[in-house]
């Protein structure tokens, strides 16, 4: 397990910043988890990891665009080891 002194446990959730993986990520963190924000705007995402840390939570924001296979490995490298993978993730094309 990857946890950290503090936390249950370390998850991604890709499609954080906005809508329901956005709402996951906030749930998870306020449950003590260390959550690690995807998407693929910055600026959402720092939206996002504000109000985790500003309650006390660990947070860090990741962008990738998960259509991209290249930017998903880098996603797995930056991510580490975790101990849930939450999807939210979307594509509509």
């Amino acid at each position: 397990m990857s946890a950290t002194a503090g936390t249950v446990g370390t998850a991604p959730v890709t499609g954080s910043t906005t809508g329901i993986g956005r709402a996951a990520a906030l749930r998870l963190a306020r449950g003590g988890w260390e959550v690690i924000v995807h998407g693929r705007d910055a600026g959402r995402g720092a939206e996002v990891v504000a109000p985790i840390e500003a309650e006390g939570g660990r947070a860090r924001f990741v962008a990738a665009d998960l259509t991209d296979i290249g930017e998903v490995r880098r996603l797995a490298e930056e991510a580490g080891e975790v101990d849930r993978i939450i999807n939210f993730a979307a594509w509509y094309g």
